[in-house]
Order: C-alpha cells, then sequence, then structure tokens
C-alpha cells in the first residue's frame, strides 16, 4: 500500500517542482514556494499520511491475528480497513491537530523558554499516544473513533507512565534510530551511487517499520497484565475508584475476519519483496540523473574555521577552494559529491582580504598571499612581510614547504601596518599581473626617513616560477584600503591592459586603469561616489569589497556593496578608466551581506552572484553593461550570509561557492558549492 502511494505522491511534487527545484545534498528542494507548490505539498501529506494510517492499521489485524492465534490475510486485513473510512479519517484528523501545538512546542524551544517547550512536549505525547492506542481499539474492538480514544484511555489506566515510554521508544526512538543506522552504514559509498542506494535501502527500512509499529500498538493494546503499585501517573486515578479495563481477548478473537489460516503465497511475496525499494530507487535516480537538469548544491564543508579565498578550477572541471591559511578543499568531480581538505600554513590576515587566486591557461591555479618570510614559524606578523606566488593542484597548494619555497615577488618596507597588505592578480598572454597593495617610506625633506605611506605595484610574472618577476608601474596611493573583506581586485582586456579596482577606507571606489601592457602611464580615477567612512570596529554590519571584469567592449564593470545599506552594487565604465560611470542597484538592502562576486559568461557577458535578504541570487546581465539583466535564486541560508565567490566551468555553467555563516564565524557556518547544470543558471 505505502509503495504506489509514495510513488504516486513523489511523481507529483516533482512534477510541480518542475525547474524551480533544487537538489543539496542529493535531496530535492524547492528554492521558493508557489501557491500550485503549496497545494502539492499539501495534498502529498495528507495522501501519505492516510495509506501510513491504512497501512498501520491493517498490519494492526494481522498482528492481532497472530497473536490470538488467528491468522488474517493480509488482503482481507486491507478490505476490512477500507470498509470503515470514517473512523481512520478522525483518526487522521485528530493524531493531525497534534501538529500545531508540537509545532508550538520547537518553537518554544528555539526561543529558550525550554519549559514551555517541555510542557507542551508532555502534552503532545500523552495526547498523541492516547490517541495513537485508540487505532488498535478501533481495529480489533470494532469501535468508533471517539469510542476507541475513551476505551483506550480506560485501557491505558494505571500504566500511563510505563506505556507513554514504552511507546515513545517503540513507535519514535528504535524506527528513528534504526533509520538513522542505516544511512549511517550507507555514507562510507560516494556520488550516484550513494544516493540511489541509500534512498532505496531508506524505502525498504521505512516499510519494515510499519509492521514493527503495529506490533507496538497491538501488543500495548492487549496487554493484560497491570503493576500492583503503580507509577507516578500522568493525571492519575485511584485503582480503588476506577479499576483497570482491558480489552477482552476472546470477544476480539471473534471479531477477527478471515478463516484463521493464510495460504501460501510464494510470488505475492517475492513481488512485494522487489518493490519495497521502487520509491527510493526512483527517487534517487531521480535526484543523481537530473534530468530536468536543476541546480545542484553540496555542503562540502561544515563549521568552516579557515576563510575562504576564492574559487577555482583545476583540469577536469574539479573545483578548489582556497582559504587564506592556504589549506584547500578540493573536490573529487565537478560535482563536488566528494572532496578532501589539505592542510596549509598560516600566513598572517585570517581574513579573505590579504590573497589572491587565478587560474591560468594551461590549468594551473596560481595564488599571490602576503605573509612572513618565515610562515608557520611564531609571530605570523614578524619582519619581513612578503608576497609570494604559489600553485595549487589536486593535491592542494602544498602546506609549509611549498610555502617557503614560492618565488616571492614582492616586499613590504613597512611591517607595522599589517591590514593594508592586499594582492589581486589575473592572467594576461603576457604572463600573470599582480596588483600588489603595502606600505612603504616615501622621501619627506620635513620629516627624517620620510612619513608612512601606501603604494600600489603592478608586477608582471612570465610563468608561476616568477623567476624574475617585473615592476610595471609604482603608483602612490592617497588613502588607505577599507578594512573590509577584499578591497582589491584586477583584471584585463582584450589587449592585456591590466586594470585595478580598490576601495579605499571612506568606501569610495578607486580605478588603476593601464594605457597598454606594458602600463607605462598608469592613470587613478576615484569615482563619484558618496563618501562613507567605514568604521573599522563594526565593518562586518555593512559589508563590502569589490571584484571588477572587462567584458569584450573594453568598459570595466565593479560591483561593490554600499556601506550605508549592504545593497550590491554595480558600476559601469562608459570608458576604460572609468572616468565616467553609470550606478545600478543589484540587489535590496541588507546587514551582514558579503562582497559581490563577479565573473563573465562565455559571451562576455557579466554574472553577478550576491545575496539578496534571506537568499543566494545569480543575477545574469542581457548585455555588457548590464542595463537588461534577470535574477534567479539559486539557494537559501539559515546562519547568515558570509563569504561569496563565482566561477564559469568550460561548458559555461557557473559555480558559486558560498558560506552560510557570517564573515568570521566558524563554529555555526557550513561551506557550500552551488553548481548550475545551464548557462547562466537557466536566467
Amino acid at each position: 500500500m505505502l509503495v504506489p502511494v509514495s510513488v504516486i505522491c513523489g511523481g507529483l511534487i516533482i512534477a510541480v517542482v518542475g525547474h524551480r527545484g533544487l537538489i543539496v545534498n542529493g535531496d530535492l528542494h524547492a528554492v521558493s514556494m508557489s501557491p500550485g507548490l503549496v497545494v502539492a505539498v499539501i495534498a502529498a501529506l495528507v495522501v501519505v499520511v492516510t495509506g501510513y494510517a491504512m497501512a498501520l492499521a491493517a498490519t494492526v489485524m494481522m498482528s492481532g491475528g497472530l497473536l490470538l492465534g488467528r491468522p488474517v490475510p493480509p488482503g482481507v486485513a486491507v478490505r476490512a480497513v477500507c470498509r470503515r473510512p470514517v473512523t481512520f479519517a478522525v483518526f487522521v484528523v485528530m493524531v493531525g491537530a497534534l501538529g500545531a501545538p508540537a509545532l508550538a512546542a520547537g518553537v518554544a524551544v528555539a526561543a529558550a523558554g525550554v519549559a514551555a517547550g517541555a510542557g507542551v512536549a508532555v502534552f503532545v505525547l500523552v495526547s498523541g499516544w492516547s490517541l495513537t492506542l485508540g487505532v488498535p481499539v478501533a481495529v480489533l474492538d470494532g469501535r468508533g473513533a471517539w469510542q476507541s480514544v475513551n476505551r483506550a484511555w480506560s485501557v491505558s489506566r494505571q500504566r500511563r507512565t510505563r506505556q507513554t515510554i514504552a511507546l515513545t521508544l517503540g513507535m519514535l526512538v528504535g524506527p528513528g534510530l534504526f533509520v538513522a543506522g542505516v544511512r549511517w552504514a550507507m555514507s562510507p559509498l560516494g556520488g550516484a551511487a550513494h544516493i540511489v542506494l541509500v534512498n532505496a535501502v531508506i524505502a525498504i527500512a521505512v516499510v519494515i517499520v510499519v509492521p514493527f509499529q503495529a506490533g507496538v500498538l497491538t501488543v500495548a493494546a492487549l496487554n493484560q497484565e497491570y503493576p500492583a503499585a503503580p507509577l507516578n501517573q500522568w493525571y492519575p486515578d485511584s485503582p480503588e475508584e476506577k479499576p483497570a479495563e482491558p480489552l477482552d481477548l476472546a470477544h476480539i478473537a471473534e471479531l477477527l475476519p478471515g478463516t484463521g489460516s493464510i495460504p501460501p503465497r510464494t510470488r505475492w511475496a517475492a513481488l512485494c519483496l522487489v518493490l519495497l525499494p521502487l520509491p527510493g530507487l526512483l527517487y534517487g535516480g531521480y535526484v543523481s540523473r537530473n534530468p530536468l537538469g536543476l541546480t545542484t548544491d553540496h555542503a562540502v564543508m561544515e563549521k568552516v574555521g579557515g576563510l575562504p579565498m576564492a574559487l577555482q578550477l583545476l583540469p577536469g572541471q574539479r573545483p578548489i577552494a582556497i582559504f587564506s591559511d592556504l589549506s584547500a578543499r578540493v573536490c573529487a568531480g565537478p560535482g563536488c559529491t566528494d572532496s578532501r581538505l589539505y592542510s596549509g600554513v598560516h600566513v598572517g590576515d585570517r581574513r579573505d582580504r590579504g590573497g589572491s587566486a587565478v587560474t591560468l591557461p594551461d590549468g594551473t591555479v596560481a595564488v599571490a598571499v602576503w605573509g612572513p618570510q618565515h610562515p608557520g614559524k611564531g609571530d605570523d606578523h614578524a619582519l619581513p612581510q612578503v608576497l609570494r606566488l604559489l600553485r595549487c593542484d589536486t593535491s592542494g597548494c602544498g602546506g609549509r614547504p611549498a610555502t617557503q619555497n614560492a618565488p616571492v615577488v614582492a616586499r613590504s618596507d613597512n611591517d607595522h601596518l599589517a591590514s593594508s597588505r592586499v594582492a589581486a592578480m589575473t592572467a594576461t598572454r603576457g604572463g600573470i599581473v599582480i596588483a600588489a597593495m603595502s606600505e612603504t617610506r616615501y622621501p619627506d625633506p620635513n620629516r627624517p626617513g620620510g612619513p608612512f605611506g601606501l603604494r600600489m605595484q603592478l608586477i608582471r610574472c612570465a610563468d608561476i616560477r616568477c623567476t624574475t618577476p617585473h615592476t610595471l608601474a609604482n603608483v602612490r596611493l592617497s588613502a588607505d584600503p577599507s578594512p573590509t573583506s577584499r578591497p582589491i581586485a584586477m583584471a584585463a582586456d582584450q589587449q592585456g591592459r591590466p586594470i585595478v579596482a580598490y576601495e579605499d577606507a571612506d568606501a569610495i571606489v578607486n580605478v588603476i586603469a593601464c594605457d597598454s601592457a606594458e602600463c607605462r602611464h598608469p592613470k587613478v580615477t576615484q569615482t563619484s561616489l558618496e563618501r562613507h567612512r567605514i568604521d573599522p570596529l563594526n565593518y562586518e554590519l555593512y559589508m563590502n569589497g569589490v571584484d571588477i571584469a572587462v567584458p569584450p567592449d573594453d568598459r570595466p564593470v565593479i560591483t561593490y556593496r554600499d556601506t550605508r545599506t549592504g545593497a550590491a552594487r554595480l558600476l559601469h565604465c562608459r570608458t576604460f578608466d572609468c572616468t565616467q560611470a553609470s550606478n545600478t542597484a543589484l540587489s535590496g538592502p541588507g546587514r551582514w551581506q558579503s562582497r559581490p562576486a563577479l565573473t563573465l559568461d562565455r559571451d562576455g557577458r557579466p554574472l553577478i552572484a550576491t545575496y539578496d535578504r534571506d537568499r543566494l541570487m545569480l543575477v545574469a546581465c542581457q548585455d555588457f553593461g548590464c542595463d537588461h539583466r534577470r535574477g534567479v535564486a539559486l539557494a537559501k541560508f539559515e546562519n547568515g550570509p558570509g563569504f561569496v565567490d563565482l566561477t564559469v566551468g568550460r561548458d559555461g555553467h557557473p559555480l558559486v561557492l558560498w558560506k552560510d555563516g557570517r564573515l568570521l564565524s566558524g563554529s555555526n557556518s557550513t561551506l557550500h558549492l552551488t553548481t548550475c547544470t545551464r548557462p547562466r543558471c537557466g536566467a
């Protein structure tokens, strides 16, 4: 009975969800609830609960027959239950009505009202088991719904404490541990086989649980033993005034339908065994094969301690998440159903602002990061501070030996302002170009040694070995970088001209544009945004940061977050040096949101991953300047918006790495990788 019900209801929900679904860790989720989906879910729940109640009642009749020596065939039991639809419909409604107090209990406990939540939970347990015990009374004693509930209350007299504990263990804890154990036993498997087999075995486990629960209920109802000295009961009654009233077993045996014997039906038994895993196989096959091309999401890391720095793709479309401590989470395949964490070495800044990563044309992932000359030894801010260029591959970023042996491409003159050292990088036809921001001492005749200042070095390396780093430009900066997550970003146009966007402490986006690939005459432009100085003590509240890309028309686009409202915004430069630009809002306001991530699709149109209220969104621009765009919801977060990064695979499908948890939180945060199976995520 449960097999066809599960197949029909599952197919109904899958059909209604359609392309608006999301596959999260092998399970189907809805990104948003439409009216049609709400109706479908309610209808499916009603059908499933009704089917479960009918199956439970029929199995109770069969269990009672076996205990009383009058076996009832399955077909006879099902027909007997189906002849009393009104009785069992009333039971379904009564048991379903307990959902409201159960929900209230959960809300009370979640709101730290433990006493109130425990009280409601006790009420739900006592009432629920009294109602549930009425099912075997109705099935075996032939009573109506209300009469069965009253009779169950009298049957349980003098043993309600013991019975409540026994039913809780037998109906909830035991089956729950059994299903959880099945899931745990299947956890070593990976990939599509894991999804299909787990769902198939769980389908079998759920069907096996029903006879177990029916047996528990039947034994509790037919039990003739009562304690001589009752335990403290729920609403205790005096044994002298109201004695126990057990069910009449002889009367029940006479009421049982059937002939008292069950003929062997080997073929039917074999067919039932074959059909048991069918719902799980169909559902597991659907979510693993993903025939509708739904977006998939995998929690690749729980309790994220380090802060993610970048998402890149290794050869074979294997995502790699690089952290600020140079540890790396490497996925086994494109969908990242399985991954491995490779340890790194602390290099100074626990935020993601100090380094940058880029995938080179040959598939190599290069990382530039500031840190001490001897990383992992003592003080991470020890002198001197250097910028290294590292290689990351399927074995991570190499750990301490690789970090110590990596080529040094820049050094900081002054090591007292660690928060001012940041870097960004991009790949051009001439090699790797790195933008290194650091402290320096500028000559000042009025002060011996000169004041502390900031400079932006543009450095080119022919390859990742960087045997001879070449400084293209050395630009003096007039303002400190913002204390936010990644205040600097870099890109290049089709001619190889580098361009850098950085945000200063007044939340102003500045642009450094090179006139050629050699950057002989860099030009600094300050965009005409209203100044709003960022509070370094509360910079997480309205998190900012920048990202930049250059579409084929050579007019850069820059994303950032408004520090006053938290809204994601986009600057569209009218010229390459961004002397003229238009400003567009991409999302609504919101606190604690990380800076938007920006990349280009295969046609050169911008794609932006950002947070909007409680959702992760992908904004797909319809043109190079994003004058026309569409947004699609990718996922919902629970613990707060955190880090986000975005890249596009060779197949044109976007991948988004995002953290469910605020920027610097670790204990209550999860790192997710969302993979779209359609270009531009279907937007």
